[in-house]
């Protein structure tokens, strides 16, 4: 009896096992006092622990993933959310309709708007950029700026202004034949953005001075333009050829021919 007893409560415990559903993710709704707390940079875990859910909806592009949320509690009852997350999975923008305000209030003026829309566009053109250098070809980013070229009258056009850190070789001669190159490599990853029209590369190294401090500083600068990049043969180009060819070029240290 007792065997029989201890098979039954056996076979129940494993029953209950095998049948235990996996608990869903609910569906969340986001409030004013919710969306307030969102900020940019976050990653969509950290959202969701403060929404407490997943998102009704979302919408994959190339470059940035939208997840949509409906509002609760917003001046509006079909208020709703749209989070836009980079490939990276941060967040970079948030905006909101009929939440915190009703979706006919003007909130910016047409000056305004074109003011965001170009924010967004470079900020969109970074993330690629810093995408391209750090996940496709390992560079390690110092600094990266993109600015409006007010140089010429197309709209977009921008302007690049990146700080890399060089690897060290061997030799001082193999270090600087290593910088050439890879600015072979940065040049035609920069300019496959067609926004791009002038890019300054500066790289670094770790310098010692006299002293014995050891920092890294700028070594060498190459600006090149759109117009000088595309008429390079870069199959053949010889990479010591920037002094000559480059729009601007700079070794602020001495390197070996």
């Amino acid at each position: 009896m007792k065997r029989l007893l201890i098979v039954g409560l056996a076979a129940m415990l494993l029953s209950a096992c095998g049948n235990e559903d996996v608990v869903e993710e609910k569906t969340a709704k986001i409030t004013s006092e919710e969306y307030k707390e969102i900020k940019e940079g976050m990653t969509l875990e950290e959202v969701k622990t403060i929404v407490g859910g997943k998102e009704k909806s979302k919408d994959d592009f190339d470059n940035y993933v939208d997840y949509n949320f409906d509002g609760e509690n917003g001046v509006e009852k079909d208020a709703n959310v749209v989070l836009e997350f980079n490939k990276k999975g941060k967040l970079d923008v948030k905006v909101e309709r009929g939440l915190l305000y009703p979706h006919d209030t003007e909130v910016s003026t047409e000056e305004d708007s074109e003011e965001d829309l170009e924010e967004y566009t470079t900020e969109v053109l970074k993330d690629d950029i810093e995408y391209q250098l750090t996940e496709d070809n390992d560079f390690n980013i110092v600094n990266l700026e993109v600015n409006e070229h007010m140089g010429t009258d197309i709209e977009n056009d921008k302007i690049v202004t990146l700080t890399l850190l060089g690897s060290e070789n061997l030799t001082a001669k193999m270090t600087a034949n290593g910088l050439f190159e890879d600015s072979n490599v940065v040049f035609q990853s920069l300019f496959e953005n067609e926004d791009v029209e002038e890019a300054a590369l500066f790289w670094q190294l770790p310098i010692t001075d006299s002293k014995g401090n050891t920092s890294d500083r700028n070594v060498l600068k190459i600006t090149l333009t759109r117009d000088i990049f595309e008429n390079i043969n870069w199959e053949d180009f010889n990479s010591h050829n920037y002094k000559i060819v480059a729009e601007d070029y700079e070794e602020l240290i001495q390197f070996p021919e």
